[in-house]
């Protein structure tokens, strides 16, 4: 996502330096802008270090780590 917002940002720089503030298409990709970061910062929130989740998983007791037992079905 952040090179997505990268480009978003860059394009807004280059469209308001060109046409400034007032405009209808500055105002938009700024719009878009503010929409993105909010978004990235939504997902920033719940993200979780990989590191961090190992630990997580290595301190649960045996039990839990160990895969449910799967009963297969004979066929006749």
């Amino acid at each position: 996502m952040s090179r997505n917002l990268n480009n978003i940002r860059r394009l807004f720089a280059k469209l308001q330096l060109r046409y400034g503030d007032d405009d209808e298409l500055v105002m938009q990709v700024k719009k878009e802008l503010e929409a993105r970061e909010a978004l990235d910062q939504e997902r920033k929130q719940w993200s979780v270090p990989y590191r961090d989740f190992i630990k997580v998983i290595a301190s649960r007791p045996v039990e839990t780590k160990v895969a449910p037992k799967v009963v297969s079905a004979s066929v006749n």
